[in-house]
């Protein structure tokens, strides 16, 4: 079990030492029992849900202007609820200062630290995120744009890790603080960023599901929300993609909030190029749209990394 490393040691907070998987004793804070103990704790979307609840009602008032949250109430929520849930998935990557983890299920966490970072105005946390973010641009994804594994497990990576700019955007560094300053503006200032996206979209049918590839349904598709956040802040690259790419699905609150109706809409199936991979070493011919088109991918890649010799 992946939470199972937390177990029996000493730098981890909020248990004795000679906790086990098999016996540990019940903690006496939030967690005490009902612990939630899905894939990395569900980190991600359950804290991410907490946090953006907690910053509505932060500075909630009373009908006679006083806070409804004194100061010992939010540093409850914030110490033991947000905090003590945040530091279950930390040493899933690591622990504080030691290298990131950069295997498919650490975005999630990345992505919890970015919004607990932001919520909370902890910058260490901002920093941590901002470091798993760059490890796994440069060392999970190849210089083509594409994951070292499958197109599903492409999509895997994604779906947590798009969270990171988008949560993070217009981030103010504090003064002085070390090895970082100013704002966070990864969608201007990444340009690798910008192809990992995009590959994520040339890699689909033009009906927006996947190629049979690997360990791939061919069913299935990407995550919409991904191509929700690239229409608005590339829409040179992603304008009019979404409507395929919904697959009969309702758009996200995400897309509701911050897309003009005509985004989520407009156009039909995807019009893509035929493309290489050089790096992901595969090919995709392309004739057509929709029910009457074809697509032929040739593979030439290796196996391993989810990428599966049954192509």
């Amino acid at each position: 079990h992946l939470c199972g490393m937390a177990y029996g040691d000493s730098r981890y907070e909020t248990g004795p030492v000679d906790d086990t998987f098999d016996c540990a004793k019940m903690l006496a804070t939030y967690f005490g029992s009902g612990r939630i103990h899905p894939s990395v704790d569900s980190i991600s979307s359950r804290l991410g849900e907490i946090c953006r609840a907690y910053d509505g009602i932060h500075d909630a008032a009373d009908s006679d202007g006083s806070p409804l949250l004194n100061e010992q109430i939010r540093g409850r929520i914030e110490k033991a609820l947000i905090l003590e849930y945040l530091l279950t998935a930390e040493r899933f990557v690591g622990g504080t200062g030691d290298p990131p983890d950069l295997g498919n299920k650490s975005p999630s966490v990345y992505q919890a630290q970015a919004i607990v970072g932001k919520c909370l105005g902890l910058p260490g946390y901002v920093d941590a995120a901002l470091r798993g973010y760059e490890g796994l641009r440069d060392r999970s994804f190849i210089f083509d744009g594409f994951s070292k594994e499958s197109p599903a497990y492409t999509n895997m990576y994604l779906s947590s890790l798009i969270w990171i700019p988008e949560t993070l955007h217009g981030f103010q560094w504090p003064e002085g603080y070390e090895g970082r300053k100013g704002t966070v503006d990864l969608y201007g200032a990444d340009p690798r960023f910008q192809a990992i996206l995009r590959a994520a979209l040339d890699q689909l049918r033009s009906d927006g599901c996947y190629l049979p590839l690997s360990d791939t349904a061919s069913e299935t598709g990407p995550t919409p929300h991904i191509f929700e956040i690239g229409v608005r802040r590339y829409p040179e690259l992603f304008a009019g993609t979404l409507p395929a790419l919904y697959r009969g699905t309702s758009p996200s609150e995400y897309a509701v909030f911050n897309l003009d109706e005509r985004e989520v809409t407009r156009g039909a199936d995807l019009d893509l190029l035929e493309i290489l991979f050089p790096a992901w070493m595969t090919a995709i011919l392309r004739h057509g749209t929709g029910a009457n088109g074809s697509v032929l991918a040739l593979p030439f890649n290796p196996p391993g990394g989810h990428r599966q010799t049954d192509n």
